[in-house]
């Protein structure tokens, strides 16, 4: 898919996205697997991973439920890492799938789970097409996530000098996708959360033009 057409946002205007549409959806009972998976593309370090746990904070702050983040680095996986382990049948006749413990998730109404597919377009064509299945269907094999699961996927994009596969059309067409960019902003409000350094914010506020500096390649 073209990365032309895709929005633009920093980690605060996609939390602020994202957390109005979970909420929403949780408070009104909503089915969470109606909503369009939402993919992130952006460089490394720009806070993919980080935005996907300051909206499991939003969310828990404004449902009151207790919200689980599992990250996947699908990169490091296999397809038999996502299926689980083919096993024989209590009376020998079929073969059943043992189900991965990373997708052993607590179904229960006062947790919602988030299950982040990190570095996805890292992952080669075989894994990309259980993560299809996942995004889709919400399960892979005869393993069902429950209902309480948020799906959220992320990786770089082809310009990142990174390890990049090509995202199969049938893939991209069922997300919705954004762009993450460095945001000085965003990043401050994290920092002083998390209390970074005062030297180190005061250095960046009068001179963020060090703040962010990435190699990109066409």
């Amino acid at each position: 898919m073209s990365e032309k057409n895709i929005p633009k946002v920093t980690v605060n205007t996609l939390v602020k996205e994202l957390s109005q549409i979970y909420v929403a959806a949780i408070k009104g009972d909503w089915p969470l697997s109606m909503i369009p998976t939402p993919f992130v593309w952006g460089p490394p370090g720009v806070g993919k991973s980080v935005g996907t746990g300051q909206l499991a904070r939003v969310i828990e702050n404004h449902t009151g439920k207790k919200v689980v983040v599992t990250d996947i680095r699908l990169l490091l996986f296999s397809p038999v890492d996502l299926r689980g382990i083919p096993v024989v049948s209590n009376d020998r006749t079929l073969s059943e799938w043992l189900k991965p413990k990373v997708f052993d998730m607590d179904p229960s109404k006062d947790v919602v789970n988030i299950l982040f597919l990190d570095e996805l377009t890292a992952a080669p064509p075989s894994v990309q097409a259980a993560a299809y299945q996942l995004t889709l269907d919400h399960k892979i094999g005869e393993h069902k996530l429950p209902d309480n699961c948020i799906i959220i996927g992320a990786g770089n994009r082809t310009i990142d000098r990174s390890i990049t596969y090509r995202m199969p059309n049938a893939l991209a067409n069922r997300m919705q996708h954004y762009e993450l960019i460095a945001d000085f902003d965003s990043w401050r409000d994290w920092a002083v959360k998390n209390r970074v350094h005062p030297l180190v914010l005061g250095y960046l506020s009068f001179d963020n033009s060090k703040f962010y500096e990435t190699e990109t390649g066409s």
